[in-house]
């Protein structure tokens, strides 16, 4: 199954996107992180589904900062549990135990998100890994708490 239209927010994705227009591509603790960590740009690219998939990635100072929006992405997953089996150092990867998986992780002062859902876990799933996979492939994590 191909991935859905792509969605309006696709591209570029700059300081006045994510404080304005772009603003709920990032939930507000994950927002605030990025924008007062010292945010320069980014991107995103989205699929509506199914199964829906995002990717994104916010350019930041430094590792340091990059890793400072990880965490608060991470620990905004209300009701997420972390999944052993997907998880490996420097990307750890959450899931409703459902048809929902994120995770986000630091590289070279980047903050990559991942995020798929599907009303079918194993696609979800299987989007996810193949997904993940590829970025990771591209962009290894440098932060490996």
């Amino acid at each position: 199954s191909s991935p859905g239209p792509p969605h309006p927010f696709n591209g570029l994705l700059d300081r006045p996107g994510l404080e304005g227009p772009k603003s709920g591509v990032l939930r507000d603790p994950v927002r605030n992180a990025a924008l007062q960590g010292g945010m320069a740009d980014g991107w995103i690219n989205r699929t509506d589904g199914p199964p829906s998939a995002v990717l994104l990635a916010v350019r930041m100072p430094n590792d340091q900062a990059a890793s400072a929006v990880v965490q608060a992405y991470l620990a905004d997953q209300q009701g997420l549990k972390p999944d052993e089996d997907l998880s490996y150092r420097g990307v750890q990867v959450m899931t409703t135990g459902g048809g929902v998986f994120r995770t986000a992780y630091a590289a070279h002062g980047w903050a990559v998100v991942v995020e798929t859902s599907d009303a079918n876990p194993q696609v979800a799933e299987g989007a996810f890994k193949q997904l993940l996979s590829r970025q990771v492939e591209q962009t290894p994590p440098t932060v490996r708490e």
